[in-house]
């Protein structure tokens, strides 16, 4: 399955004006930036899994991509809490949110590394 970046930073956006409601105005701008980057590294990260899981001797492990989104999540996190006087707590809950929603949307490789 591929999956469509620009699917990724729709489903991401929808659930990120809606974790962030109260707080949209502060971090909607600037979010919209983070977010379409956040959802390049989800499809990229996913591609190199599907790649690994098709011939080991290309992309990486499940592991490996589990690993890599993690700090996708504490990197996103950051910048939120920046942005913010959100808590890492909050910021995080938002963040696991909005990959939820992007994770059964899109299912797949996506449940293997989220």
């Amino acid at each position: 399955m591929t999956i469509n970046v620009d699917a990724v930073y729709s489903a991401i956006m929808k659930a990120g004006q809606s974790a962030f409601a109260d707080n949209w105005d502060e971090v909607g701008s600037y979010g919209e930036t983070e977010f379409k980057k956040m959802a390049q590294q989800i499809v990229d990260i996913a591609d190199n899994v599907a790649k690994y899981q098709h011939d080991e001797d290309q992309g990486y492990s499940a592991n490996a991509g589990k690993i890599l989104m993690n700090m996708q999540r504490l990197a996103m996190a950051n910048v939120i809490i920046a942005l913010t006087a959100m808590t890492l707590v909050t910021a995080q809950q938002a963040i696991n949110d909005m990959l939820d929603v992007v994770k059964s949307t899109f299912g797949g490789v996506l449940k293997t590394i989220l």
